[in-house]
């Protein structure tokens, strides 16, 4: 069974509805102070949902504390305030290896669209039990998309570095020497950032071959007046539709002056 953490009443069904439905949640965890009114609504849910509420951050931190069950936080990338203070809290109280988190707000990378059937019952359950956050209703960020994964999605990082020339025709008079081909070693940093699975989604040795080979690849087939700008755009454009994540490069020249594009 799970607990989920929330900061407000309604951020446990917009978050993770799915789970509330399917009757995988024990008790939900309302350490912040709320309105009566607020806590009314949250009872109703329970009610209507099937799990226990909890309110204060004293009843909360011991059973949180006695707790060995998965417990569901607000995600990191939701960056509400009371979202921010509440996974805050939970992290001081839960153990590491049983903390996942949800997103309220649908800007986490492993949120899923729900079924037109799905998206009808959660409004409807919104309604009857959230009176007061009755506007929510029209937004459909909070209905449409739905998603848990284990707390801290990740980024992975490698690194790769080639020797290289370029020449920047149009430079000014105060760097004339760049006019000619010149010399560098190129230092580049690929990142695959807000990865779903939070362990091995990708093998560093395996991206960092494919990143040698396609910089490789750019570097040839570039004009001689590329810029470090244009090599990072190049191997970023090719990294995202390849992985299909959101994806970061820098290039460096020498390690002392470099571009980063994120796609």
């Amino acid at each position: 069974m799970a607990i989920i953490v929330a900061a407000h009443a309604d951020d446990e069904l917009l978050g993770w509805y799915l789970g509330l439905k399917k009757g995988l949640v024990k008790s939900v965890l309302y350490p912040l102070p709320m309105s009566s009114e607020r806590n009314y609504e949250a009872t109703r849910c329970g009610q209507l949902l099937g799990f226990t509420p909890v309110f204060g951050e004293e009843a909360c931190s011991r059973m949180l504390h006695a707790a060995d069950d998965t417990v569901y936080v607000p995600a990191p990338t939701d960056k509400h305030a009371e979202h921010q203070e509440a996974l805050t809290w939970a992290v001081q109280w839960a153990r590491a290896d049983r903390l996942f988190e949800y997103s309220i707000e649908k800007d986490a990378p492993y949120v899923c669209p729900l079924k037109a059937i799905e998206v009808a019952e959660k409004r409807e359950a919104f309604g009857r039990v959230y009176a007061s956050q009755v506007s929510d209703l029209t937004d459909p960020k909070y209905f449409l998309f739905e998603g848990t994964a284990k707390l801290g999605v990740p980024s992975i990082t490698v690194t790769l570095s080639r020797a290289g020339k370029h020449t920047w025709p149009g430079a000014p008079d105060e760097v004339a020497f760049l006019r000619t081909p010149h010399r560098h070693r190129f230092h580049v940093r690929l990142t695959l950032r807000d990865l779903f699975r939070s362990d091995r989604q990708f093998e560093f040795f395996l991206v960092q071959r494919w990143a040698e080979a396609t910089f490789a690849m750019v570097q040839e087939q570039a004009p001689m007046e590329a810029s470090c700008e244009y090599l990072a755009r190049a191997l970023a454009l090719l990294a995202r539709a390849h992985y299909t994540v959101p994806t970061t490069v820098s290039v460096w020249e020498d390690n002392e002056n470099g571009a980063e594009v994120s796609i």
